[in-house]
């Protein structure tokens, strides 16, 4: 979320400026939902509904930028504007990687008021915290 709205959106603003600006609120809205389902340990009665709900917030966020964002930017930008965002964009995620899965999350996520942030963590392998990582790759590329 945070390389698109740091480098990926200021870039596009100009050519839809509504369609950015609902994209940034649904950031807002998928990290607060995120801190919700963070904070609610899985055998709670609200996990599966938190959990879909979430899921399809960021299911119909990419189906959007997907359909219709990503296409009216590369109709728009040069072939060199677009490498030159795509390897600022890059860049930015190869070093997010390397300061590992905990940096990658938003501010607040890594306390909950009954440590269920720590504990999946903990319980996380590095191989699983890892395709986490290269999951949120495939947003950028």
């Amino acid at each position: 979320m945070a390389i698109e709205q740091t480098i990926f959106y200021p870039a596009v603003m100009e050519l839809n400026s509504e369609m950015v600006g609902e994209s940034y609120e649904e950031h807002a809205i998928a990290e607060l939902a995120l801190k919700r389902l963070l904070a609610t340990t899985p055998n709670d009665e609200t996990f599966i509904a938190k959990v879909t709900a979430l899921r399809e917030l960021i299911e119909h966020h990419v189906e959007e930028e997907e359909d219709e964002l990503f296409p009216e930017v590369e109709d728009s930008m040069e072939a060199d504007q677009l490498d030159a965002l795509g390897d600022e964009m890059l860049a930015a995620f190869e070093d997010a990687s390397e300061r590992g899965y905990e940096a990658l999350l938003p501010a607040g996520l890594t306390t909950s008021a009954d440590g269920a942030m720590q504990s999946a963590s903990a319980r996380m392998s590095d191989g699983t915290k890892q395709r986490l990582v290269r999951g949120a790759g495939r947003f950028i590329e």
